[in-house]
Formats: structure tokens, C-alpha cells, sequence
């Protein structure tokens, strides 16, 4: 069935059997190309990116699992009209219709007297790609209505991240992913390349995502789904967004990496400059206690097979920090080895202790659990890993310091 435009129309396609389609990727002579996937499920865009599925923007899915994820993971418009919510195209009991057009996909649905209309499609004879998305809502019931409107996209990937990384390494790849907002618009990235080498480069490409009005007046953007959503991890209702007017909604601060990258970058470079004769390795915080055995108690928790699997900023930089090994004449190196675990130390205890402020940052449920991923994932390993190495090295230095007295001793 065709429309007045000439476009094939589908009414209740999320009833239908599920079938899969991309918009043409055709950007004009000096455009450049964007592949869009979508499905009859939900607001129906499943994926979009540029060149292949390691440069998408919404994370792929093969057929038989966007027909599952769209409703859920794709596009969202949430209404809150005179306090209650609505959100279109998240029940197929209303009446709902697809049209497909040459290069457009356009979806509409009547609910509770309000129209919502969504059309997408990519945009032509410009530098960078771009998938365009146009909400349009009109108020058929006769009746003022007090309405607030989110609408975009509950999760993407920053600009930087491929499909292997997103399959199979995601809570990693999460520690190199950061958002950030400039007039009115949403920019996503990894800060450094993720290749498993010595050589880190800049990521210089970026997604972004940006909104306006008819009048092409810029539009508020947000690029913490915990601020939309609060505890509700399934995207499953906006509790964040429900639970405070929309003006104290908008005034509550975003948690983005930024914050826990400064505090990072900091302290790092303060590790480096602060004087390590300040570091006394066998007294006070840093001595071995009772409890620790001598670091050998941290051998209960497996420290011997993963301790030189995480990441080493010696071999990252090995510019700006001293190699760790133990090759070669190592016992002139060893007292260098031992303050720096020391440094290393109170670097990881201070950034986790600056940590703390994201349960200001972000009062409730998501601030507590970025605080606990960032000291117990990001930080309290590292610090057992100096707490284990440091008795081993002191040991190995008094060794090598009696066999240089000619006293035989067993280690």
C-alpha cells in the first residue's frame, strides 16, 4: 500500500513478522556515507555508523537479536504529560504505521490524542556523516496539556571502540570511553588508542550527536543514561527523569568520565614530581603488617596469576616511569623499585579517596556504584599489588646487600 508520497506503507508493523532492512547509503559526490539498519520493532533504527560495524555509532546487533533489543536499546521518546508518562511506540495496542520512502523512513502513532510522528534519514553533500531524526508532536485532543519531552538514543558508542572490544571486552573498553558537551552539543571518544601495544596514540575522530528546534534554536543534550534512568540498568522507565520536576531534573549534574580522568591524570603526574626521599618503605603506611605476612596473605586471592596481567604505566610510559623488571644488574635498581611502589600507592589511595565525590556528584544508587567500580576495580588492585611487591623487593635488597658483606644467609 502506497501513501500520498509515493511511500510504502506498513500499518501495525510491530504486529508483523519481524523482517530487517538498511536505508541507502548514498551521501551525493561530496558526502560522505552513512549505513542505517532497521527493523520493524520499536522506533525501528537497530544500528547506524560509518564504513563497517567496527565505526558504528549504535551497537550492531545481527537480525535475530535486534528484533529483540530495538524496542529497548534504539531510539526513546518519553512524554510526561500533566505528570503522567507516555511513551509512543512502546506498546503495539495503538495503532502504529511504518513508511518506507526512497531514501526516508517515517513512523507514526495516535495515542491518548496525541500524535507522534519520527521520520529518519541521512544526510546528503556534507563533510561528515550524519543520521537525521525528526520528532514531530501534535496535540489532538482539543485540551491544553502541560507536556516535557526526552527523546534520543539510551546508549551508543564513542568514536574508537570496535566490535571486538564491544562483544568481548566491554566492561574494559569502558574504562577508555568518555562523553562531553559543548554548546549544546554531545561529543563521544576513547581518550587514547585501545591496541594492545607500547605505542599510545590520540584517538582524533569523534561521534556526536546534537538537537534543535524547528527554528534551529539549540536544544538542552544529556550523556548519562544514569541521570535519565537512575537504578533502572534495564532502560526499562526514566526514573530519574520522573523523579523531580523537569527544571531540578535538568540542574542535577551529569557523571561523565571526566571527573574520575582528571583526578587520574593528577595524581599521576604528582607521583612523579613529588621528591621520593619522602618515602620511608619500611615505616609507617607503608611498612608490612602482621596481618599481610609479608604480602604472602594476598596469595589467597590468586595476586601471583593476575598481578602482571593489569595495566603497567612503566611499559605505557616508559618515558615518564622506571622500568620494572628484575634483568640485568637489577640491585642498583631495586631502591628506586621499592619507593615507587610506595608512590604508586599513595597515588591509587589518594584518587580513590577523590572518588568519593561522585556520591556527591550523583546522590543515590549510580553514585554509589561508580564510586565502587572506581576504587574496588579501577584502584584497590593496584594498591595490593604494591603492598604484595614491596616485602619480596625489600627481602631481595637485604639478600644482595649481605652477599656483598661475604654473610651467607638463606632467602
Amino acid at each position: 500500500m502506497l501513501d500520498q508520497n509515493g511511500r510504502y506503507t506498513l500499518t501495525n508493523y510491530g504486529m508483523m513478522e519481524p523482517f530487517c532492512s538498511f536505508l541507502p547509503g548514498v551521501a551525493g559526490e561530496t558526502g560522505v556515507p552513512m549505513w542505517c539498519y532497521y527493523v520493524n520493532r520499536g522506533q525501528c533504527i537497530s544500528s547506524f555508523g560509518i564504513e563497517d560495524k567496527d565505526h558504528a555509532i549504535m551497537e550492531f546487533f545481527p537480525a535475530h537479536q535486534a528484533y529483540q533489543y530495538t524496542q529497548r536499546v534504539g531510539f526513546r521518546t518519553f512524554l510526561r504529560i500533566n505528570g503522567q508518562l507516555m511513551e509512543p511506540f512502546g506498546d503495539t495496542q495503538y495503532q502504529h504505521q511504518m513508511h518506507i520512502g526512497m531514501n526516508d523512513l517515517c513512523i507514526a502513532e495516535t495515542r491518548k490524542g496525541i500524535l507522534t510522528e519520527v521520520s529518519y534519514y541521512t544526510l546528503p553533500e556534507e563533510r561528515g556523516a550524519a543520521l537525521v531524526r525528526q520528532v514531530k508532536l501534535t496535540n489532538q485532543t482539543g485540551a491544553p496539556i502541560q507536556l516535557d519531552l526526552l527523546d534520543g538514543m539510551p546508549a551508543l558508542l564513542p568514536f574508537g571502540i570496535n566490535l571486538h572490544s564491544v562483544k568481548h571486552m566491554t566492561q574494559t573498553a569502558k574504562a577508555w570511553m568518555q562523553a562531553e558537551k559543548e554548546n549544546g552539543r554531545a561529543f563521544f571518544r576513547v581518550r587514547a588508542s585501545m591496541e594492545d601495544t607500547s605505542d599510545v596514540q590520540q584517538v582524533l575522530g569523534v561521534n556526536f550527536a546534537a538537537a534543535i528546534t524547528e527554528s534551529g534554536a539549540a536544544m538542552p543534550v544529556f550523556v548519562d543514561p544514569r541521570h535519565i534512568f537512575s537504578y533502572d540498568s534495564g532502560l526499562g522507565s526514566p526514573l530519574g527523569f520522573l523523579a523531580a520536576s523537569y527544571a531540578d531534573w535538568m540542574n542535577q549534574p551529569e557523571v561523565t568520565s571526566l571527573y574520575l580522568v582528571l583526578t587520574g591524570i593528577v595524581g599521576f603526574f604528582a607521583g612523579r614530581i613529588v621528591p621520593k626521599q619522602w618515602f620511608k618503605p619500611e615505616k609507617g603506611l607503608f611498612r608490612s603488617f602482621p596481618v599481610e605476612r609479608n604480602g604472602t596473605v594476598y596469595e589467597k586471592l590468586g595476586i601471583r596469576k593476575w598481578h602482571k596481567k593489569v595495566p603497567d604505566m612503566s611499559r605505557i610510559l616508559p618515558g615518564l616511569m622506571p622500568a620494572k623488571n628484575l634483568s640485568g644488574d637489577y640491585g642498583q635498581n631495586l631502591p628506586v623499585m621499592i619507593r615507587e611502589t610506595c608512590v604508586a600507592e599513595v597515588v591509587h589511595i589518594t584518587v580513590s579517596v577523590a572518588g568519593l565525590r561522585c556520591l556527591w556528584i550523583w546522590p543515590g544508587i549510580g553514585g554509589v556504584t561508580v564510586t565502587a567500580i572506581h576504587i574496588i576495580l579501577l584502584n584497590l588492585p593496584f594498591i595490593l599489588i604494591q603492598r604484595y611487591n614491596r616485602p619480596r623487593l625489600i627481602r631481595l635488597q637485604k639478600k644482595l646487600e649481605k652477599k656483598k658483606e661475604g654473610t651467607i644467609c638463606v632467602f
